[in-house]
């Protein structure tokens, strides 16, 4: 189902067992990462570079940004989310070029701070309401 073609209610079965716990272990691995985020905070925004595990999780939380906002916030808006992130990204991006002469400065440290601890924060409480009413689909 492609970006938010919804069904009728009630007729996708209800998920069994081994779906309720997959979705409970990634609930748990998003915020997970959403702790070590915050944990790490300082580090990310005051340092002149992020470690390829943080690229990593952003470049996902910005892949599936269209699919939090069709089934967290039940806005299909398309693929606008991404585009959106990006311009605030290149702004962050000319800000910091500005303000301190270094492409990783604070504005774009704290962009992508608050958009990736926004993302798993709202993707991890997702799944883990999911697992706990089992939500078909």
């Amino acid at each position: 189902m492609p970006l938010g073609d919804f069904v009728a209610p009630g007729t996708l079965p209800k998920p069994r067992s081994i779906a309720r716990t997959g979705r409970l272990i990634f609930g748990v691995a998003a915020l997970y990462y959403l702790a070590w985020l915050v944990g790490e905070r300082d580090s990310l925004i005051n340092t002149s570079g992020i470690d390829v595990g943080l690229w990593v999780g952003v470049v996902f939380a910005l892949y599936y940004l269209p699919d939090l906002f069709v089934v967290g916030l039940t806005r299909p808006r398309g693929r606008r989310p991404q585009a959106a992130a990006l311009v605030i990204a290149i702004v962050l991006l000319a800000v910091d070029f500005a303000a301190y002469g270094s492409g990783w400065a604070p504005p774009l440290g704290w962009g992508v701070f608050l958009f990736t601890t926004f993302f798993y924060g709202m993707i991890g409480a997702a799944f883990l309401l999911a697992a706990a009413l089992a939500v078909p689909g």
